[in-house]
């Protein structure tokens, strides 16, 4: 057996109070996690990177679980026998807001929630569940528990880097991945001496260094700062629209691909205030590889940057960031952007056969990607 799979239900009860949608009549949520345990050895897991890493129970296999939702008629006999899941972005229920014109929740229970009962009344069995391990518990939010990947049983720790802007005065405290849904890399040490942390107004401005005594690896409770390997602490405040750069030794900063580098959204949002030829650099560092996100909206990586990434040997993936069906017709667009860069198939990571993008996955886990 390769998969052991058990479902743990928490809460089960009469979705919307028991309102009856057509011929499908009522509706019941349940959630709960569901716990995995697979095997490491197996081949229908090699493509997971560091999988052989992670520490192993005592049947040897790994395990870790999930967040799930459902929203299933109560007699399955008058549903349709389909299943409609929501990939969901970064943990959020979205399907009802967009099919149902309903109120979003991510916890949907009341006749509310269920907005114009379009999908209910068509008899489908909705369902949600994590699938990012980087999100944050709360607001709802669908999540994983991971294994920590070892390196011979030590935690594998590296240099990452952090980078913060915020919109408003009086920001004291950030989370050091930059927001509240998703999980920071631990810092190994909360001395400042052990970190640079800069701030600069420009994204061509020289770094300014802030001094160790300036701030501190804290979050505030009740007022007052308290240590925290998750947080960065400035006293004096963030200033509203400038660049705050923190490099700091993190345990588990394993990443295998990058993607979203500039975050700009063409024609609404620019890019992030970033040099994104150092961000480049430490890719090519790292081994670590660069999505081309071939949404027209976004085209991100800019294709006149592909040409430093290449000459760096940093590799591209072209992603379609696809949200629905058609969307999948991107692909076609990323591979002009590629070229218009002058990337070559050699350059694209999904480019390679199968058996050989195993052996790029393996190298990550070997640490011989860079």
């Amino acid at each position: 057996m390769e998969t052991e799979i058990r479902f743990k239900i928490r809460h089960r009860e009469t979705f919307a109070d028991g309102e009856s949608f057509g011929n499908t009549g009522h509706y019941e949520r349940i959630a709960g996690e569901i716990r995995f345990a697979v095997d490491p050895d197996s081949d229908a897991y090699s493509m997971v990177v560091d999988l052989k890493h992670a520490p192993r129970n005592d049947h040897g296999f790994v395990e870790f679980a999930t967040d799930f939702y459902i929203l299933k008629p109560a007699d399955l006999a008058l549903g349709n026998r389909r299943l409609l899941y929501d990939v969901n972005n970064r943990g959020a229920l979205r399907m009802l807001q967009f099919f149902n014109d309903a109120v979003h929740s991510n916890t949907p229970s009341t006749t509310e929630h269920a907005g114009n009962g379009f999908l209910m009344r068509r008899g489908y069995s909705l369902v949600w569940s994590g699938w990012q391990g980087d999100i944050m518990p709360g607001d709802g939010r669908q999540t994983m528990r991971l294994p920590i990947a070892t390196e011979n049983g030590e935690e594998i720790t590296g240099v990452t880097r952090s980078e913060f802007i915020v919109d408003e005065h009086g920001v004291l405290s950030m989370p050091l991945s930059a927001n509240g849904y998703t999980s920071s890399y631990e810092a190994i040490s909360t001395d400042t001496r052990d970190a640079t942390f800069t701030m600069r107004e420009y994204e061509s401005d020289q770094r300014q260094p802030i001094a160790d005594d300036d701030w501190a690896f804290a979050r505030l409770q009740n007022g007052r700062p308290i240590p925290s390997a998750f947080h960065c602490h400035l006293p004096r405040g963030f200033k509203p629209g400038w660049i705050y750069e923190l490099v700091y030794t993190a345990k588990n900063p394993n990443v295998h691909m990058l993607g979203h580098l500039s975050g700009r959204l063409l024609l609404e949002r620019g890019p992030q205030k970033l040099t994104q030829q150092t961000v480049i650099d430490a890719c090519a560092a790292t081994g670590t590889w660069l999505e081309l996100n071939a949404n027209p909206y976004r085209f991100d990586l800019d294709w006149r940057l592909w040409q430093h990434a290449k000459a760096k040997g940093v590799k591209c993936v072209i992603n379609t960031d696809a949200h629905r069906n058609e969307h999948a017709g991107f692909l076609r667009l990323g591979t002009g952007i590629a070229r218009k860069g002058w990337l070559t198939a050699a350059d694209v990571i999904n480019t390679l056969p199968l058996p050989k993008l195993r052996k790029e996955l393996a190298k990550k886990r070997t640490g011989k990607s860079k």
